[in-house]
């Protein structure tokens, strides 16, 4: 199967992308390597990046915020989401500066990686990370998968409450 793994900055795409490939046996293919490899840049040329990583493997897991945007050969996409409050404190513990925050912030409160997913990809899963553990994580990623799951993403009172704080 081949499975992509998109979304906000934070959301777990790594840490899920490396225990899903482990427990299926799948290879992973690490975006930002091949982007340094190739030298595709800070300011990516999706085009470029898209015939890099084709032909994709038969059973691989992909992952990348930038794989939502660019239509590959994929099974099925799965994009995680984590609720504001729960992106703002784990930026903010890689240190991500208050521009890059409100900028992945907002992403995720507009669903950029979600709209670009359902144009993109025939079978998109949405799964929240909000509170959970690496290995609940893996779990209910697995089974959203078998069973074809996914959650609700509703992000209207806290986009509500953001335009208010910020006053747009």
């Amino acid at each position: 199967m081949r499975i992509g793994i998109t979304g906000t900055p934070a959301t777990g795409k790594t840490t899920l992308a490396r225990l899903l490939s482990q427990a299926l046996k799948h290879e992973l293919v690490d975006v930002k390597k091949l982007v340094k490899k190739h030298n595709l840049g800070n300011e990516v040329d999706l085009n470029k990046l898209r015939k890099v990583l084709l032909p994709l493997p038969k059973d691989v897991v992909i992952e990348s915020h930038l794989i939502a945007e660019i239509k590959l050969p994929l099974d099925v996409m799965v994009v995680l989401h984590a609720s504001p409050r729960a992106l703002k404190r784990r930026m903010k513990k890689r240190k991500y500066g208050p521009r890059k925050i409100k900028e992945n912030i907002e992403a995720e409160l507009l669903d950029y990686f979600t709209i670009y997913a359902e144009q993109n990809y025939p079978r998109v899963i949405h799964i929240d990370t909000t509170g959970l553990t690496p290995r609940q994580l893996l779990k209910k990623t697995l089974r959203y998968l078998k069973e074809g799951k996914s959650d609700v993403i509703n992000h209207e009172k806290a986009l509500l409450e953001y335009a208010l704080h910020n006053k747009i």
